[in-house]
């Protein structure tokens, strides 16, 4: 599939021309659109995207890096609309600036608001989306990560890169576009939008961005950051769980007696690794009193979620146990 780079200021670097003779050479060909652009002139955009609409093949929209404005407005043109998951999105109302007197003002605010009507007839025929919610999403002009992105309509669907696009390159770029400088501070928002705060006894609490990667939480949960945001990954419920309502009493036992076994086998690992260190200590002779908040032996820490999760199974098939009980 032949592929078309639009990258820098729409109406400058991505231009009318260019695009129409990419489509024309490639003439009922499919074609890909990479999009990395903070947008630029509306017009120039909703020609381009035009143009990609009456293109007689599949045309592929990427945005492969954060994008804004008019380069959504040639996004929404392509016919599959995609985004890679470092990259983030933006709508919003149109913006232009204006010197005169009050009647030139009054002209510009009627121009800005019939621009703001086609950009949300664009974005409503390419999300589904009731104009109403379209306006209140441009009203906030607040950037999309690539999940919420997909969840409104705006995208069909994420690409899984694994690749991390450093923040302060973004911001850069958007700088040296000279894009205006609300949509710069909350792209820098965004950017680094998830921070853990680390606070101990005796120590000063910090902020510390995350790095790209997946996390494990306190409770045994995980959640996967890219690009500075962070998605909490659903726990998958084990495939051969069997309801309790469908178990034999006979199976209902055995669970039982195996649950209550590997209880059993945990509980006994962390109490033996307890007393091993206590043991140590003591050995030693130590006088070493452990300062508050620190955490003299403990198992592992998935087996803690483990352990959580046998004790339901366990207290539900209890719970199955009473209840046959009570029917006999």
């Amino acid at each position: 599939m032949n592929t078309m780079l639009l990258e820098g200021t729409v109406g400058e670097q991505i231009t009318i021309k260019a695009v129409k003779d990419f489509l024309t050479a490639n003439k009922g060909k499919p074609v890909t659109f990479e999009i990395a652009s903070y947008g630029g002139s509306l017009s120039d955009g909703i020609a381009i995207h035009n143009l990609i609409k009456s293109h007689n093949a599949e045309t592929r929209g990427i945005i492969i890096s954060p994008s804004a404005s008019a380069a959504t407005i040639i996004h929404s043109g392509c016919s599959k609309r995609l985004i890679n998951d470092n990259a983030l999105y933006l709508a919003h109302n149109s913006m232009d600036e204006v010197y005169g007197n009050v009647y030139d003002m009054q002209d510009k605010i009627s121009e800005l608001s019939k621009n703001d009507k086609l950009i949300q007839s664009i974005y409503s025929q390419a999300t589904g989306m009731e104009v109403e919610n379209i306006i209140n999403i441009m009203k906030a002009g607040e950037w999309l990560s690539a999940v919420e992105a997909m969840n409104l309509g705006f995208v069909d669907d994420v690409i899984i890169t694994n690749k991390a696009i450093a923040a302060h390159i973004n911001i850069e770029n958007a700088k040296k576009q000279n894009i205006n400088s609300d949509l710069i501070i909350k792209l820098t928002k965004k950017m680094n939008l998830f921070k853990t705060k680390v606070k101990a006894e005796g120590t000063q609490a910090a902020d510390t961005p995350l790095e790209d990667g997946e996390f494990i939480l306190q409770d045994g949960r995980t959640i996967t950051v890219t690009g500075g945001v962070a998605v909490l990954k659903p726990e998958a419920a084990p495939a051969d769980l069997i309801p309790v309502a469908e178990l034999t009493d006979d199976a209902v036992n055995i669970i039982a007696e195996v649950v209550a076994t590997e209880t059993a086998k945990i509980e006994a690992k962390i109490q033996a690794s307890f007393d091993a260190k206590f043991n140590e200590i003591k050995e030693n002779g130590s006088t070493h009193k452990v300062a508050k908040g620190t955490v003299v032996a403990s198992a592992k820490v998935e087996e803690v979620p483990v352990t959580k999760r046998i004790e339901k199974r366990l207290a539900e098939v209890r719970a199955a146990i009473v209840a046959k009980r009570n029917k006999v």
